[in-house]
């Protein structure tokens, strides 16, 4: 069997984070090259996640955005698999303030 792709693991998590009531929005083009996929809110909380497949690999561009988001005190994650968007989840419940 196949890995699933990129596209299929981000329509994965964008259910699961919808369940748990974010409101996710899929970006497609911005002002900036290399922005995270998706951005969800949720009680104040707003983070950025960049899907990957499981072998799909981050390019410099997006490994600097990250940062820049996450220095602008914007949490922002990079995903793989349900496993690690549903700990990030499990960790914003439990937290007022995000990892």
């Amino acid at each position: 069997m196949k890995p699933p792709t990129e596209a299929q693991i981000q329509a994965k998590i964008i259910k699961i984070m919808e369940n748990d009531g974010w409101f996710v929005v899929k970006l497609i083009q911005t002002n900036r090259n290399g922005i995270p996929d998706l951005v969800a809110h949720k009680e104040g909380k707003t983070l950025y996640v960049e899907v990957k497949a499981i072998n799909g690999r981050i390019s410099p561009l997006q490994a600097h955005r990250i940062t820049e988001l996450t220095k602008a005190g914007i949490p922002s994650f990079i995903v793989r698999t349900e496993t690690e968007i549903n700990d990030i989840i499990a960790n914003c419940r439990s937290s007022k303030k995000l990892p």
